[in-house]
């Protein structure tokens, strides 16, 4: 009886052991899951940004193409007005 007790004790401490040792995965896992989080995010407005960056230029783009056109118009239409 008494070896039988022994032997669930140290079934017992063996299995604190192994979840002192799971807590301590977890909480080393649950640090990391929050520093890629925060990594994420940043990534996240750093995509943002460029996103609001790339816009801008498209409007500039359009607005570019729009000048040349009108330009290339007016340079016709003065060099049929000299002729």
């Amino acid at each position: 009886m008494l070896e039988d007790d022994i032997k669930e004790l140290k079934g017992l401490q063996a299995a604190k052991e192994n979840i002192a040792i799971l807590v301590e995965m977890n909480d080393r896992q649950t640090a990391e899951l929050r520093g890629n989080r925060a990594w994420m995010a940043n990534l996240e407005a750093e995509t943002t940004e460029q996103l609001n960056e790339l816009s801008s230029l498209r409007v500039v783009q359009s607005q570019n193409e729009t000048l040349r056109q009108q330009l290339q118009a007016a340079l016709l239409s003065s060099k049929e007005s000299s002729t």
